[in-house]
């Protein structure tokens, strides 16, 4: 069998790199430079490798970013124990560097490569680019496969490809590959068509016009143990005709010796290629062989796809999903075996140990079943949302999401921890406005003086007072005329406080069309005056009683409180059962949105049951995507008919799914939900649950309230309220009255006092 020019490390690199890194847009090469030291390494021919490969890709005009990170070169240094913190946070800190600007590629060449997962897994936390990244690429040398790919922070990077030399243990795994191949090569042979490998895991490899049987593979092939095998040795098989070096020139015996001598002890090393499992029931985390490189022959055994797609089919792979009950988007509970709908995360075995219905159960139930991946759920209570504390702290379902306890948690979850958690694309509107106090009828005892405005009032009291003065001027002035020109024959009256309370009494019933006790009008001024009053008077008293008909007819109410604006300038508080209801405007700078976040309260369900029907109280209510209005089991028919809805929102939100940060499966459940909103498929769902967890009744109501439509009281039988206001009149009057009178025994019997102590102390001495 001819010896192959191209070292077998670079032959696989270049087939590596040519299939499935030149169409990304950039790639990190992490390497560490005191372990490439030396030019016979394997890492030293790893990172040669890699170069020469994307030197290529460059000339055949791929451009590729590409980032070289030398871990030598780092501050601490990693075999210190003391550094080896410093080292990992540092080490995170340059991969996060390289994260933030598009990388979609990674390939080491590290003696530890789990030291490379951990400092991925921090950028992974803290970047702030959310791109998945597409491809990895582990070239070792001494790592354990089952080791290395055992570790959980695989998980969040599927798509990835260990490989290290094969070795003594894997010589039984070689040779079965090569027998596969040569079986597959002979049935393809008798069939009349070519090899085409296994399944439908397939690429396309480099044709390789020579095959290795076992017997050869067995004679030639370096093992990885014996490494130490010296060039003559290699040289001395090639000239004994047990290998030969391939040239373009059949006449090139002298520089294939040239090369012979040169070739080094990896020259034509078999390779491995290993990947964590990730898909199935269990044993996710066991390192599965993919493939064997032949190094000699520079083929592989099994021409498998050596990044599979392991997302497409998850085959039973366990996803963790956190849901409360929040209608209509999840309603989720524990129920006796064989009656629920999924599998609790506590369960053993599929004993459909939980209901699990709503438009986003349906949601990550359609997802899963796409995946064919096996859904277990962890329920948690109603309005149990939870919370995630600057100090690491937390609780509910969203803290047991962020200490990883779930992958995934659902139930109208806005985007309240974006930096902390992987957030879907939006699912459906979600606004929040209150349910206030209906508007309130004006009290009846006030039925009198509301026909007209409190500036009317005032007006018509000085009108009275500057008639009464007119008038008792024009008593005066007929007196005093009459009694000059009459020889005094009229007798003088005199004009003081009495008179003018007399007059004003006078007035007052004309301006109530009631008549006076004064009709002797004898000067030719008083009759026009009292007549142009009396015209005046006539308009006046009809103008306030059509007025004060309609009130009685129909009843006068307050203005509604039925903005936000509006909300925010009255005392009134509002509640709803979670301060989740308002974590989004919590830091708001807009004023309105300020006082509202003041005048919010956290009640229990008992007592916003009973705020229901307080007329100073409101209730937090939202708007759904689909039009319609989501309540509480706090709000009942009964409360619905003295209360409305605020015409604005005080703030609207998208939903989402959040998941684990670095998620692999979000961008197919973005994919996923796209298709559902853009069919009507989420509509429909949402629609359906509304209706099944509200009767009809209460639809027709809430429909009417969010219409804007207030509810008319039914007719009443008159009773006492009615005539309310005529009553407080008199009894104000009444009052008024006999305070008056007391005040009169009061100042006669001061002045009775008064003009007793004058007589005795004056006229008797």
């Amino acid at each position: 069998m001819p010896l192959q020019a191209t070292p077998a490390t670079t032959a696989l690199i270049q087939f590596l790199v040519g299939s499935h890194f030149a169409h990304l847009a950039s790639v990190l090469i992490v390497y560490d430079g005191a372990a490439v030291a030396s030019k016979n390494s394997l890492q030293q021919q790893y990172l040669d490798a890699v170069q020469q490969a994307f030197e290529i890709q460059s000339q055949h005009g791929k451009i590729i970013g590409l980032q070289w990170n030398n871990v030598r070169f780092f501050k601490y240094n990693y075999e210190e124990e003391q550094q080896q913190q410093d080292y990992d946070q540092e080490f995170g800190q340059h991969i996060l560097k390289a994260v933030d600007i598009v990388t979609e590629g990674f390939i080491t060449i590290l003696a530890n490569t789990s030291r490379f997962l951990h400092a991925r897994y921090y950028a992974t936390r803290y970047a702030t680019l959310r791109l998945k990244d597409k491809l990895y690429l582990f070239l070792c040398e001494h790592e354990n496969p089952a080791e290395l790919l055992a570790s959980e922070l695989l998980q969040f990077y599927p798509h990835h490809l260990m490989v290290t030399p094969a070795n003594d243990n894997s010589r039984q795994q070689s040779n079965q590959d090569n027998k596969d191949h040569n079986q597959r090569q002979s049935n393809a042979k008798n069939a009349g068509g070519n090899s085409s490998g296994i399944g439908t895991m397939k690429t396309q490899k480099p044709k390789i016009q020579q095959t290795c049987n076992e017997q050869n593979m067995v004679a030639k092939e370096t093992p990885y143990k014996n490494f130490a095998q010296s060039r003559e040795t290699i040289a001395r098989e090639a000239s004994d005709g047990n290998a030969s070096v391939a040239s373009s020139s059949p006449t090139s015996s002298s520089m294939n010796q040239k090369l012979v001598t040169s070739i080094s002890k990896y020259h034509n090393i078999n390779f491995e290629l290993w990947t964590q499992r990730y898909v199935g029931a269990e044993g996710n985390l066991n390192a599965i062989h993919l493939d064997t490189f032949w190094g000699l022959c520079r083929i592989f055994a099994k021409n498998v796809e050596l990044y599979p797609n392991k997302l497409k089919n998850l085959q039973r792979r366990v996803m963790r999903v956190g849901t409360l009950t929040y209608l209509p988007y999840v309603k989720t509970n524990y129920v006796e075996p064989g009656e629920g709908d999924e599998d609790g995360v506590d369960s053993h075995g599929p004993n459909k140990t939980v209901m699990f219905e709503g438009a986003e159960a349906d949601l990550v139930r359609t997802f899963c079943q796409m995946r064919n991946c096996h859904l277990r759920l962890i329920p948690y209570p109603p309005d149990n949302w939870g919370f995630i504390f600057e100090n690491g702290t937390t609780e509910g379902m969203l803290g047991d999401l962020y200490e990883q306890h779930m992958e995934l948690a659902i139930g109208c979850v806005y985007n309240w921890y974006n930096s902390l958690t992987e957030v879907s694309r939006f699912i459906a509107r979600s606004a929040v406005t209150i349910m206030g106090p209906g508007p309130s009828q004006y009290p009846r005892w006030r039925i009198n003086i509301m026909p007209f405005s409190t500036p009317l009032w005032i007006s018509l009291f000085l009108a009275m007072i500057a008639c009464a003065l007119v008038f008792q001027l024009f008593k005066y002035s007929a007196n005093r005329l009459g009694y000059k020109y009459s020889s005094g024959l009229i007798k003088k009256k005199k004009y003081g406080w009495k008179t003018l309370e007399k007059t004003m009494l006078d007035v007052f019933a004309v301006f109530i069309q009631q008549s006076s006790a004064d009709t002797s009008l004898k000067r030719v001024a008083t009759r026009v005056f009292l007549a142009f009053l009396l015209c005046a008077t006539i308009t006046l008293e009809s103008t306030y009683s059509g007025q004060l008909k309609s009130l009685l007819t129909m009843p006068l109410f307050n203005s509604p409180i039925d903005t936000i604006d509006k909300w925010s300038l009255t005392k009134w508080k509002w509640g709803a059962p979670s301060i989740i209801w308002i974590t989004t405007v919590e830091q708001s700078d807009l004023k309105h949105e300020q006082l509202l976040t003041k005048s919010f309260e956290v009640r229990d369900y008992e007592f916003l049951y009973n705020a229901s029907f307080r007329s100073d109280y409101g209730l937090a209510l939202e708007r759904l995507y689909s039009g319609s209005l989501n309540i509480g089991d706090y709000i009942t028919m009964a409360c619905l008919k003295t209360r409305i809805l605020l015409r604005d929102d005080l703030y609207f939100d998208w939903t989402r799914a959040v998941a684990i940060m670095g998620w692999p499966l979000m961008p197919l459940l973005d994919r996923h939900i796209s298709f559902c909103l853009e069919t009507g498929l989420y509509i429909s769902w949402e629609r359906h649950y509304k209706i099944r967890s509200t009767n009809l009744h209460m639809q027709e109501m809430l429909a009417e309230l969010s219409s804007g439509h207030i509810q008319k009281p039914p007719p009443q039988n008159l009773s006492i309220e009615h005539i309310s206001g005529p009553l407080f009149i008199l009894f104000f009057g009444h009052i008024s009255a006999c305070i008056v009178l007391l005040f009169e025994l009061l100042g006669n019997q001061v002045k009775g006092k008064f003009v007793r102590f004058v007589k005795i102390k004056y006229f008797k001495a």
